[in-house]
């Protein structure tokens, strides 16, 4: 328990805050989709010619993959809460129209043939009859609608929008599973409360005309009390994410990205009078790099091989200080924005194996995997695969042609290759789990990875309107070695600690917490 109340310590206003905006994410979406979904239901009960096609269109949505929905999105309009928004919206729209459709058209015949006789117009009939007596079916189907959005939207923490999905996204980068937890357990708390709070209204509609009324009158006050909570901490939500964010930090989703984060986040605000915001867990390189050239984000740490072979599409392979100088004049003029200082090591790809298999098959570079590898498996990261410095690329350089290969996440690839699941992965130079878990790296005796030295990159924007960010960001350059990395790394992998806690220890260490002409 010792261990969760700590947790529930360090994370508490952080859990308040993506538990704020998990309602808020579930809330606008649920209700757009009630207004659309139920105004396209009335309309198809009306236009039986069209309600086929309409309804195969709107259940052909519901079976796109929820990540693959977002990732189409994502070039049409950008990262944060508008995809997801859309997405969610979406996903709830089927529960809606369908009970819609199926309430007003399972009405009893004699009830519509009453309506006829007694002279009703279309739109009395409508509101006086099929939708009092639809309505617990429309129910049920918001309520669907509403667990589905809950679901859904944790996976909004890929493309920036927030919510409690940012926990578990970060919990499976670290391995961590109580991160994971404290981001799933409050998102399956928050399905059932809301199912439950629903499906209370939905009995209660359900009654019988006299009996309805005391049921609904406690249902609807218990309603009206939660919604005016949810309004009022979703108003207090909008009021914070309007007021001025002066700078924002950003990170992709593996443990090193969080620990720079971490670094530039603590730096700005201990020796700048800058209000920062941390937006991390971007998924690959192409979506942070778009957030930042859209001023969704600020600063974030990149790799200057990355940004080589990745955004600027270059093949060769360069010195360390031709790739920065190249990449640094590249990004000013092609996008203004600024590389700082790096910070001092190099994270190359690492093509590792267990000391056992290197031992038994004398594996020292890679290029002694090629006789081997068709009976071996090779592990990496899915980024890995589509990547122009990545698996297909790397095969083709050193004739690898391995029995199979498995993509899985990051943060379980080091242990799939040390329990023998995989036996060859593609991991980062500076992981702390590769010394933990007595991995061999393999030489890159091709030379076909490019540097990858860690550096801030600014947007020019920011930096003419601060330029005080450049001088005190540029205090962590040089200071990070490799070894450095990888006990920080380590420290989060292994030894489960926060990449907040890790971040304040180091600069702590290093005196670069204190005022320059402190020190």
């Amino acid at each position: 328990m010792s261990a969760w109340s700590t947790l529930l310590h360090e994370r508490g206003p952080e859990l308040l805050q993506k538990l704020l905006e998990h309602l808020l994410l579930t809330g606008i979406a649920t209700t757009i989709a009630m207004v659309i979904g139920l105004a396209a239901g009335i309309a198809l009960t009306r236009n039986k010619a069209i309600q086929a096609p309409v309804m195969a269109a709107v259940n052909a949505l519901q079976t796109i993959p929820s990540l693959a929905m977002l990732a189409f999105l994502l070039p049409l309009f950008g990262i944060g809460m508008l995809p997801a928004l859309i997405a969610l919206t979406l996903y709830a729209l089927l529960p809606i129209m369908r009970n819609t459709l199926t309430g007003i058209q399972g009405l009893p015949e004699a009830v519509l043939e009453a309506c006829a006789a007694l002279g009703f117009t279309d739109q009395q009939r409508l509101w006086q009859v099929e939708l009092p007596l639809a309505l617990p079916t429309i129910m049920a189907g918001i309520r669907t609608a509403t667990v589905i959005s809950v679901g859904v939207a944790t996976l909004a923490a890929f493309i920036g929008a927030g919510g409690l999905g940012d926990f578990i996204v970060r919990g499976l980068a670290v391995n961590n599973s109580k991160l994971v937890l404290l981001g799933a357990i409050p998102a399956a708390a928050l399905a059932l409360l809301l199912d439950r709070l629903l499906q209370g209204l939905e009995l209660a509609l359900r009654h019988g005309r006299h009996a309805r009324r005391r049921s609904i009158g406690k249902t609807l006050t218990a309603a009206t009390l939660t919604l005016l909570l949810v309004l009022s901490l979703s108003a207090a939500l909008l009021w914070r994410s309007q007021d001025t964010v002066s700078i924002r930090v950003a990170s992709k989703n593996f443990t090193e990205q969080y620990i720079l984060a971490e670094l530039l986040a603590q730096m700005l605000e201990m020796h700048t009078d800058l209000r920062v915001e941390r937006k991390l867990n971007f998924g690959s390189i192409n979506i942070v790099h778009n957030a930042l050239l859209n001023d969704a984000v600020d600063v974030y740490p990149e790799y200057t091989g990355t940004a080589w072979r990745v955004i600027l599409q270059r093949s060769n392979t360069l010195s360390a200080e031709q790739t920065l100088e190249q990449v640094r004049a590249a990004y000013q003029q092609r996008f203004d924005l600024r590389w700082l200082q790096p910070f001092g090591f190099n994270n190359s790809y690492a093509i590792l194996v267990t000391e056992d298999l290197a031992r038994r098959h004398d594996l020292h570079s890679i290029s002694d995997l090629a006789a081997l590898a068709p009976t071996l498996t090779m592990g990496f990261a899915a980024e890995f695969y589509v990547r122009s410095d990545g698996y297909p690329a790397l095969r083709n350089a050193y004739a690898l042609n391995f029995s199979d290969t498995a993509e899985m996440d990051l943060g379980l690839l080091y242990q799939a290759l040390h329990e023998g699941s995989i036996d060859v992965a593609a991991g980062n130079s500076t992981d702390g789990r590769i010394p933990a878990l007595h991995l061999r790296v393999l030489d890159d005796d091709r030379n076909f990875f490019p540097p990858y030295y860690a550096a801030p990159v600014l947007r020019g924007e920011v930096l003419r309107a601060h330029p005080e960010i450049a001088d005190v960001l540029n205090r962590l350059g040089g200071v990070i070695d490799t070894a450095a990395m990888q006990a920080m790394n380590r420290a989060v992998d292994q030894d489960q600690q926060s990449a907040y806690a890790v971040a304040f220890d180091f600069l702590q260490q290093r005196g670069l917490l204190q005022p320059p002409d402190a020190q």
